[in-house]
């Protein structure tokens, strides 16, 4: 175990959701969210633990968020899963724990790509600075994310228009691109509203 790390069950619209926040090096002990997944939850837990076993490390389950700062960044993310918004996602601190200094550079990229947007691996793997052929390795990098939504990869696509793949399954990626569809549609429509009223 480690006493740094503790992971909750977080409901959401998507289903469940197994999120692992990182004490170390915030004075409120309220944590810094390093690892999320969505599916079946004992699923979940266990590819969780074989992912972190290879860190060396076993992440503790907390029933309850605790004290009143966990409890704010638990919600923080439950929030943001149940309106995956980009001012949601500003909301949410997260640090890197996984992946090689190229992978984290491909994340670092899907973070900037504006939500209702797509980017290709081919264009993804330009922004990295990586030729046309890096595609697959790409491919591979955003495969290997272990931030569902908070590092956006279902806005990566194959250069055909088609899905790709997605670590947490295709009706995940396909829900996640709808409901930022209807969410900016929201947006458009509260935005047109308010300055209707302006006038």
């Amino acid at each position: 175990m480690n006493s740094r790390l503790f992971y909750v069950h977080v409901p959401s619209p998507l289903g469940s959701a197994l999120v692992v926040f990182d004490t170390e090096g915030t004075a409120d002990k309220k944590g810094t969210v390093v690892y999320v997944a969505i599916g079946e939850w004992h699923s979940l837990v266990a590819t969780m633990k074989r992912d972190f076993h290879k860190l060396g490390v076993c992440p503790r389950a907390k029933k309850s968020a605790g004290n009143r700062a966990r409890a704010s960044a638990v919600a923080d993310i439950a929030a943001f899963l149940a309106s995956p918004t980009e001012a949601h996602r500003q909301e949410i601190s997260h640090k890197y724990l996984f992946g090689t200094k190229l992978q984290q550079r491909v994340w670092r990229e899907i973070e900037a790509i504006p939500p209702g947007k797509s980017v290709t691996y081919t264009q993804l793997a330009a922004r990295v600075g990586l030729g046309p052929s890096s595609a697959r390795v790409v491919a591979n990098a955003v495969g290997a994310n272990r931030l569902a939504v908070v590092v956006p990869c279902h806005r990566v696509k194959r250069s055909d228009g088609g899905d790709g793949g997605f670590r947490w399954g295709l009706q995940i990626k396909r829900s996640l691109i709808e409901r930022e569809k209807v969410l900016l549609r929201e947006g458009e429509t509260e935005k047109t509203k308010v300055e209707g009223e302006k006038t």
